[in-house]
């Protein structure tokens, strides 16, 4: 039986949110092991529908499942008065952790859908081919399509999409660009190896630079997914 165009893309929906909530969590959870303090996590853009408190977090749910944060205290320097809970004071390894988190349980998350997807009463898809749209550089509106339709034709397809697409976001934040979590242990490495201080103007300069380059390359992969759909 098919879903209907809506529900499919109300699953595309709880599928990229899952994803972006495990790379989220994977940051949370290692600050809460080495005791840095996570004011925020909050997923979603645009105005909040969501909010409560637990383990000294506030989380948010916004009303666009696109994106997420968690803000991590003390990220760049440590705050007065609470230094013992602040990033920036932590051993270079548990901040390497902290940072890779969100990658670490990225992959986690996919690894644990394949295992499960090979258990014999359960149809695993075949490989995806090279010549549709899995194979293709897409964008946001190209990814939630195709989880639209991946959802229609059964659970096993559906999962093994939102894991191939754990695995892409897992990899794209390796990315040495500042805003990205790669970018973040290249800045991390050079400060503590190659005698590089990063003056404050200097980081939040590139911060901004690399979220420019960013929200360009969302806006053109989805021109480009607006395109493929209506040809």
């Amino acid at each position: 039986m098919k879903k209907s165009t809506g529900l499919r893309f109300l699953w595309a929906f709880l599928g990229i949110s899952a994803i972006i909530i495990t790379h989220e969590l994977g940051h949370w959870t290692f600050c809460k092991l080495f005791g840095v303090s996570a004011p925020e996590f909050s997923i979603g853009l645009g105005p909040r529908i969501f909010e409560t408190r637990f383990a000294g977090t506030r989380f948010s749910v916004s009303l666009l499942l696109l994106g997420g944060y968690v803000d991590i205290l003390g990220f760049r320097e440590p705050i007065k008065g609470f230094e013992s809970i602040s990033f920036a004071t932590k051993p270079f390894y548990q901040k390497t952790l902290i940072l890779l988190g969100g990658i670490i349980f990225n992959l986690l998350f996919a690894l644990g859908i394949f295992a499960f997807l090979r258990r014999p009463k359960l149809p695993i898809p075949q490989e995806p081919n090279p010549k549709k749209p899995i194979a293709r550089f897409i964008g946001p509106i190209g990814i939630i399509s195709l989880i639209a339709k991946n959802s229609e034709y059964g659970i096993a397809p559906f999962f093994f999409i939102l894991a191939v697409l754990s695995l892409n976001l897992a990899v794209f934040n390796l990315i040495p660009l500042p805003i990205l979590d790669g970018g973040q242990l290249l800045i991390l490495a050079l400060e503590k190896w190659g005698n590089f201080v990063f003056r404050e103007e200097t980081y939040e300069f590139l911060m901004i630079i690399t979220l420019l380059f960013i929200t360009l390359l969302f806006f053109f992969l989805s021109s480009k997914d607006i395109k493929r759909a209506l040809t």
